[in-house]
């Protein structure tokens, strides 16, 4: 049996700036998209959740439905699947309260693989209730 990766091939964490500390348990979606433009159909789709943890970060995903192993999926891009699209998306409605926010939920799309030799990829977000920001952190 193959050893597990000490750390997924894609994580992030969630800084509030209202108060400048971590965002703990903050629902994330991880979901793929489309695989070299070719867009997957939602019932064929990779989905993956997690909760932020007391640091605001996500160290790890549970599979949904019939989705392959993240890493698996992560590494075909590098292989012969070429281009993958990705989106997180961070409830922060949830996090504020609706009433309290402007976003219901804020999602961020990325690219990996086709040329792109990344092992590891971290999508920060750094989120108030009226504005935000991301990078591709390291």
């Amino acid at each position: 049996m193959a050893s597990q990766p000490s750390r997924p091939p894609i994580t992030c964490h969630v800084l509030d700036t209202t108060t400048g500390q971590p965002a703990p348990n903050m629902f994330v979606l991880l979901r793929l998209l489309q695989i070299d433009n070719r867009s997957l159909h939602p019932e064929n789709g990779e989905y993956y959740t997690a909760q932020t943890n007391d640091d605001g970060r996500v160290t790890s995903w549970e599979r949904r439905g019939d989705s392959r192993e993240l890493q698996e999926v992560f590494d075909s891009g590098k292989d012969d699947v070429g281009e993958l699209t990705w989106s997180l998306t961070f409830a922060a409605g949830e996090y504020y309260g609706r009433e309290n926010t402007f976003w219901p939920e804020v999602e961020v799309k990325f690219f990996t693989g086709r040329g792109r030799v990344w092992e590891h990829v971290h999508v920060p977000l750094l989120l108030g209730p009226f504005g935000y920001t991301t990078y591709r952190g390291s």
